[in-house]
């Protein structure tokens, strides 16, 4: 299934053929579709297709640069867990305060039988 971007840009190159073709041409058409009518809406829609295509580029750049905050957040933490480690020791309170497990809390690895 195609999605509704790739359905919109189509439509909307159809349409501007189609405008194109019956200007051309010079037809008139029983039902009162005009080639103005259809230019008319071709042209508002290709300014909202614009419109959307500006958004989503600031929406792309504003998550890359949301990503990049989380990384250097999560990279702080890390350095501030092992500072705290580096001072006050894994199995202190001050090091639980900031996040970390305990050893003295942490799991015993089982060995497994031969």
């Amino acid at each position: 299934m195609a999605n509704s971007k790739d359905a919109d840009v189509k439509v909307y190159t159809e349409m501007t053929g189609y405008a194109a073709e019956m200007t051309s041409r010079k037809m008139k058409l029983a039902n009162g579709v005009t080639a103005e009518q259809i230019t008319k809406k071709v042209d508002a829609t290709g300014g909202k297709l614009k419109a959307i295509a500006g958004v989503k580029a600031q929406l792309a750049t504003l998550v890359d640069e949301k990503n990049a905050l989380c990384k250097d957040l999560l990279d702080l933490r890390k350095k501030l867990r092992e500072g705290v480690k580096g001072v006050y020791g894994d199995n202190s309170a001050e090091y639980q305060a900031v996040g970390g497990v305990r050893a003295s809390e942490r799991k015993k690895p089982v060995r497994k039988p031969k």
